[in-house]
């Protein structure tokens, strides 16, 4: 379901302030951590979710901005199976290309930030102007959940315990 026009039909409402969970990086420090901002608080949930994700490019004092300078969200949509489509500007695609971890810790960022603050939310897939995002580091073609196994920590594989052939020999004393 396409939601054109969405920004016309939902006020911010004045006075009122919608308190969002950013799950970002800060600087210096490994993995996402949550931060509370409070924004103008607009009726309906894609105004709501296009707010969440415009603040993951702004910077304050204590927290840098996660998207690069200059990203948008051109359009949201969001499914009756919980699905939301992000439509983004080609100016994320600066952020994937740096390497695997930033792609890794952006697209991370994004889908938690959507499924912990609208718990309608259940899997988010992202769009860079209007079409799946070229591949860079990470498969992005696909709907993605908090839990998926590509947000799991990045670590070298364990080597296997070599299994003896033969008993080992016992050192003498």
């Amino acid at each position: 379901a396409s939601n054109e026009g969405a920004e016309a039909t939902a006020p911010v409402v004045p006075g009122s302030t919608l308190r969002i969970v950013l799950h970002t990086g800060l600087a210096n420090m490994p993995g996402l951590t949550p931060v509370e901002r409070d924004v103008p608080y607009v009726r309906g949930v894609i105004p709501q979710i296009q707010a969440a994700i415009s603040e993951l490019a702004v910077s304050s004092a204590e927290v840098p901005a996660l998207l690069p300078v200059g990203t948008r969200v051109l359009d949201v949509a969001f499914s009756a199976a919980g699905t939301v489509y992000i439509d983004l500007s080609s100016e994320l695609d600066a952020v994937r290309e740096v390497g695997p971890d930033e792609e890794k810790r952006v697209v991370q960022s994004i889908v938690t930030t959507i499924t912990e603050n609208f718990k309608a939310v259940r899997r988010v897939v992202l769009l860079v102007d209007g079409k799946a995002p070229r591949p860079f580091h990470l498969d992005l073609t696909r709907p993605l959940r908090p839990d998926d196994p590509m947000f799991a920590a990045w670590e070298a594989p364990e080597a296997p315990t070599p299994t003896p052939s033969a008993p080992s020999p016992r050192p003498t004393r």
